[in-house]
C-alpha cells in the first residue's frame, strides 16, 4: 500500500487535523522528519478498514490501543498484518521487519453502526499552547460520513460511528489543540461505554509537559469514552530569513569564480548557505 498526498488532503478534511507536518511539503522538510508524514490515526483507520472486510456483522469497538513507533512517509510502501483474536484483533502497519504502528482492539457485534454526530466547522490553523500550563476544552465527535465512506468504505459501513468519530477527533486534538503545531502523536488507549452509543462531546484535559523529552498527555472523558492520548512536543521549525531579506544584506566576498558543494541543501543551514552562495554569485 501507498498513501499519496491526495489521500492526506482528504483525511485532513475528514478529521479536521490540518497540522502542516502532514499537509505542507515545504514545512515538513524543515522538521525533524525531513518530509511529509502520514497521520497515525489514518493508519489506525486503515487497520480497521482491513479488518472490517472480514466481519460478518457490524461491530462496536469496546477498547482500542495504538502505538505509533516511527513515522510513515507519504508515498512510502507499507503493508498491514492482521492477527484475529477472540472478539478482537492485533494489527501492525509495517514494511519488512520495520513497524510503523501497532493497533489492538476488542469489539462486540451490534445491529447497526448508528449515525455520526453533526460535523462542525474546524479551524485550519493549529495552536501553540503553553506547555507548562494545563488546558481543558470540549471536543465534538462529528464527521462527514460521505467523505469517510470515500476513504474507508468498509469500516464506515461495519464499525460504529461513535468509534470512528472519537478516533478522528483524537488526531485533531493532538495535531491542532494540544500539543498542536509542534506535536508528535505517540499513541492512545481508549475504552468505550457499552451503554451510551450516541456520542456528542468529550471533555479534554491537556497535562503540562512531563520531562525534558517533551512528553505530555491528554485525558478524554465523557459518558461514552474514557482514555488517554500520549504525545510529545517536538522541536519547533526554525524560521529562516526569506530571500527578500537576504537580498538586502551586504555580503563580503566574491564567489563568482568558485564552485561550492553544500551537503543537505534542501533544508536548514544547508539551504541558507546555498541561498547565500547563489546571491553572492548573482543567481537571484
Amino acid at each position: 500500500m501507498i498513501i499519496q498526498n491526495q489521500e492526506i488532503q482528504k483525511f485532513a478534511r475528514l478529521s479536521g487535523d490540518y497540522n502542516p507536518v502532514h499537509m505542507d511539503e515545504q514545512y515538513a522538510r524543515q522538521t525533524m522528519f525531513g518530509e511529509q508524514i502520514v497521520y497515525g490515526v489514518q493508519q489506525v483507520m486503515l487497520c480497521l478498514e482491513e479488518f472490517a472486510q472480514q466481519m460478518q456483522h457490524p461491530v462496536f469497538v469496546t477498547g482500542i490501543k495504538a502505538e505509533f513507533r516511527r513515522p510513515l512517509s507519504v508515498g512510502e510502501n507499507f503493508e498491514i498484518d492482521v492477527s484475529p483474536e477472540a472478539a478482537g484483533a492485533r494489527m501492525s502497519v509495517r514494511e519488512g521487519s520495520g513497524i510503523f504502528s501497532k493497533v489492538s482492539f476488542q469489539y462486540e457485534t451490534v445491529e447497526s453502526t448508528g449515525v455520526p454526530s453533526e460535523k462542525e466547522e474546524w479551524t485550519q490553523k493549529p495552536t501553540s499552547p503553553n506547555r507548562d500550563v494545563p488546558v481543558t476544552w470540549e471536543e465534538k465527535t462529528g464527521y462527514d460520513p460521505r467523505l469517510c465512506r470515500e476513504l474507508f468504505p468498509t469500516a464506515e459501513r461495519m464499525v460504529h460511528a461513535l468509534n470512528l468519530g472519537v478516533l478522528l477527533a483524537s488526531t485533531r486534538i493532538i495535531g491542532m489543540r494540544y500539543p498542536g503545531q509542534d506535536s508528535l502523536f505517540r499513541g492512545f488507549n481508549l475504552q468505550f461505554s457499552h451503554h451510551n452509543r450516541e456520542g456528542g462531546v468529550m471533555t479534554c484535559t491537556g497535562a503540562p509537559m512531563q520531562s525534558l523529552f517533551g512528553e505530555c498527555s491528554v485525558k478524554v472523558e465523557s459518558d461514552f469514552v474514557q482514555g488517554e492520548l500520549s504525545a510529545f512536543f517536538r522541536p519547533p521549525v526554525i524560521q529562516y530569513n526569506p530571500i527578500s531579506v537576504l537580498l538586502k544584506k551586504k555580503l563580503v566576498g566574491d564567489f563568482s569564480r568558485q564552485r561550492a558543494l553544500v551537503i543537505g541543501a534542501s533544508r536548514g543551514i544547508g539551504m541558507q548557505c546555498t541561498r547565500l552562495l547563489a546571491i553572492s554569485r548573482g543567481g537571484y
